[in-house]
């Protein structure tokens, strides 16, 4: 009994996580999802869990992985998450105010995020271990 009401309060601790960060309400998720707000609150709470079925809908919304809301994973990234934002950049076709990122803006941008962003001392990732 124990057991499932932890299960319960990690769900509900990284719903309520990913919604704030996201600046999600309650009442988003669930017209999203197709259920009501009050049980959305219940998941918050730890009252009741989504159902299987949902889930992934459920984590696909608070961009996310379902490992990640049921505590299989504390890596909140979403488990398609693989690229940083130098390959996005060098890879995508980019926009800003309606016109073409060229590929000289393309480098000035990591240019900058390279003086701006420095590597932690801590850990470093490894964004083939992301998803994990």
């Amino acid at each position: 009994m124990n057991e499932d009401k932890e299960f319960h309060n990690i769900i509900g601790e990284r719903i309520k996580s990913q919604r704030q960060k996201l600046r999600i309400r309650n009442i988003d998720i669930a017209d999203s999802l197709g259920v009501n707000k009050s049980t959305v609150s219940n998941w918050i709470t730890g009252h009741r869990i989504p159902d299987t079925k949902i889930l992934p809908d459920l984590a696909t919304i608070l961009n996310t992985s379902t490992d990640y809301l049921t505590g299989k994973s504390d890596n909140p990234l979403p488990e398609d998450y693989k690229n940083d934002v130098r390959e996005f950049l060098e890879t995508k076709e980019l926009y800003f105010k309606g016109e073409v990122i060229t590929d000289d803006v393309r480098e000035a941008l990591i240019q900058l995020l390279n003086a701006v962003v420095k590597p932690s001392t801590n850990k470093s990732v490894d964004n083939d271990k992301i998803s994990e």
